[in-house]
Parts: C-alpha cells; structure tokens; sequence
C-alpha cells in the first residue's frame, strides 16, 4: 500500500465510518509503513496487524479503542497520542516516545518498551501483562490502579509516578527508581526487588514473598519492601 494517497484515502473513509457508518473500519495487515507522518490522525478503533510503524511520527494520533497486534512500533513519535482502552497485544514500542500520552484502560500483553519514554503518560486503570520496560522511562506517570503482571521493568524511572494503588505481581524491578513516588495502598508480590532506588512519597505498600536478593536466586524472599517512604 502507498504511504500516502491511498492510506489518506483509507482514513478518510474509516473517519466516515466513525461518524455516521458510511464508508468502511481501517484494517491493516502485514504493511510496511515505516517513517509514515499520521501527525493528529484519528485511528480509532482500527485494527492493525503486523504493520510496521517504526519512526512513524504519530505525535496526538488517537488510537482509542484500537487493536494493535504485532505491530511495531520502534522510536515512533507518539507524544500526546491516545491509547485509551486500546489492545495491544506482541507489539514492539522500543525507543518510542510516549511522553504525555493516555493509556488509560488499555490491555497490553507479551509488549516491548524497552527504553521507551513515558513521561507524563497516563496509565490510569492499564493493565500490563509480560511486559518489557527495561530502562524505560515513566517518570511522574499517573499509574492510578494499573497493574503489572510479570513485567520487566529493571532499571525503569518511576521517579515521581502516581501509583496508588497500582499492582505489581510478580515482576522485576531490580534497579528501578521509585523515588518520590506516591504508592498509598499499592500491592507488590513476589516480584524481585533488590536495588530498588526510593524513597517513596508515601509508603503504605502491601508486600508478599519478594525476593530481596542481589541475584534474584530465591535465596532471601520475604514480606515487604527494600524501599523506604519520605518522613
């Protein structure tokens, strides 16, 4: 498919669709657009199957309610864009920037973050499972009730994120900074924690069979958190 004309065409009629019926839903499927600028586009509800979004400039698109399945989408601009209830499934957002943008209520499964920045995103509600976000950036997100499950996320900045009661079972967070971070409430189980970076803004944190140790090797697993909350 074109890059241009023809995938304008496309949208043009999915925003029909949208709005009143007329024309027909955007379904894409084993596409190579790469680089392509959908700067503000309106993707709701599309589904993308591995189509190839790397460098893609999508700043403020709005993905709302799409379904994206293994779709990458590496060091794509997508500030501001919206993911709210999207599903995500094996996509690849490493290097990507989604600083600002709303993930709110998404389900994300077996995806790549992996040094991605998600600064000021809001993650509200979003559901993590098999995750990646080594050495990702999520500083001063709004995680209010998300959850992780089985995510990676050593060495991720979490410095200042909203993470109330957030859930994080059985996860990695070795290195990961959790400085000033608000976790009222949050729940970490089983997950490995040695090295975490804090302290937290407050640190009411409901904790079971962590492994503290170095090595993650199972040798020190206990109750609690190795991280401190701010007097």
């Amino acid at each position: 498919m074109p890059k241009t004309e023809e995938l304008r065409r496309r949208l043009e009629e999915h925003d029909r669709w949208l709005r009143n019926g007329d024309g027909r839903p955007l379904e894409l499927a084993g596409v190579d657009l790469a680089g392509v600028d959908l700067l503000g586009a309106n993707l709701q509800r599309t589904k993308l199957t591995r189509v190839n979004l790397d460098d893609a400039a999508l700043a403020a698109a709005n993905f709302a309610g799409a379904t994206l399945v293994s779709v990458t989408l590496r060091r794509a601009r997508l500030r501001n864009a919206v993911l709210l209830e999207a599903s995500l499934e094996g996509s690849h957002f490493d290097g990507a920037d989604l600083a600002d943008a709303d993930l709110g209520a998404c389900s994300a499964r077996d995806c790549r973050c992996g040094e991605a920045t998600l600064a000021g995103a809001s993650l509200v509600k979003a559901e993590f499972a098999r995750c990646s976000f080594v050495a990702a950036t999520l500083a001063g997100v709004r995680g209010l009730r998300c959850s992780f499950r089985s995510c990676d996320l050593r060495s991720a900045d979490l410095a200042r994120a909203d993470l109330r009661y957030a859930v994080f079972s059985e996860c990695d967070l070795r290195g990961a900074t959790l400085a000033d971070a608000m976790m009222e409430a949050a729940y970490v189980a089983r997950s490995r924690v040695a090295g975490v970076i804090g302290p937290v803004r407050s640190g009411d944190v409901r904790a079971e069979s962590n492994d503290w140790s170095e090595a993650a090797d199972g040798a020190d697993v206990r109750d609690g958190v190795p991280w401190k909350a701010s007097t």
